[in-house]
């Protein structure tokens, strides 16, 4: 009797960890360099309107003339409702231009701290306004 409380015990307390783990890390920002802000401009690919977050897809030139596939990660579809979206809010082919953090590891991954513009029009990506999407 006493194995099965300890195995028990250990189960719990194995799903707690692994649980309340990813619950603290899913919305650390520490992967950007905010400190930093880059603005980049492209030309939408690919617009994914799902939980638990929208993806905007696009592509611009670096400095060389290189393709580069950039990638914003916004929040999901209930709180982009409220801030006025809809599936069609971004489609491909707009023109985007976005400021914020690129991922320190030097993946083409932005935070965004600044404004998010499509087609020459600020996006808000928060539910109550602003820019700021955390």
């Amino acid at each position: 009797m006493k194995k099965m409380r300890f195995l028990m015990l250990v189960v719990v307390a194995a799903c707690f960890l692994a649980v309340s783990g990813a619950s603290f890390a899913h919305h650390s920002l520490s992967w950007a360099d905010n400190e930093h802000p880059i603005t980049v401009s492209g030309t939408v690919t690919e617009f994914v309107f799902a939980n638990p977050h929208s993806q905007v897809w696009f592509d611009n030139k670096d400095k060389d003339g290189n393709l580069v596939h950039w990638m914003i990660e916004i929040g999901g579809p209930p709180g982009l409702h409220r801030a006025g979206w809809t599936s069609e809010s971004i489609k491909p082919g707009d023109a985007l231009t976005v400021t914020g953090g690129q991922a320190k590891d030097g993946r083409y991954i932005i935070n965004i701290t600044g404004k998010l513009m499509i087609n020459g029009k600020e996006l808000s990506t928060r539910a109550g306004g602003g820019n700021d999407p955390n």
